[in-house]
């Protein structure tokens, strides 16, 4: 994985007098997380001192959050001054499948 820097629309309830402002957000995904031989796909967004742990109510895996605007937008809003964190729950996106042999508990 590699660390970059995109722009990205702003969320929708901020504009300039030309439409939506764009931010920058630091952007490092894919990283995994591993428990029980189950690896976690996550992503972090954004720099700062304070973290903050999205858990995500959608089937969008993180590394294409940025790639729909309006998720884009919040994720924007969200990662600006603070390191952003979220993550494919299990059988989503990078995540590990959800075996039917080891359901999750």
């Amino acid at each position: 994985h590699a660390v970059l820097t995109q722009t990205v629309p702003g969320p929708s309830g901020m504009r300039t007098g030309s439409g939506p402002v764009a931010a920058t957000v630091v952007v490092d995904v894919p990283h995994y997380a591993e428990a029980g031989g189950v690896h976690i796909a996550y992503g972090r967004f954004g720099s700062g001192p304070s973290p903050m742990l999205l858990v995500n109510p959608t089937f969008i895996p993180v590394d294409a959050y940025l790639e729909e605007p309006r998720v884009a937008g919040a994720i924007s809003a969200l990662a600006d001054g603070r390191r952003l964190l979220a993550f494919d729950r299990r059988g989503l996106g990078l995540s590990d499948p959800v075996s039917a042999a080891a359901p999750p508990r």
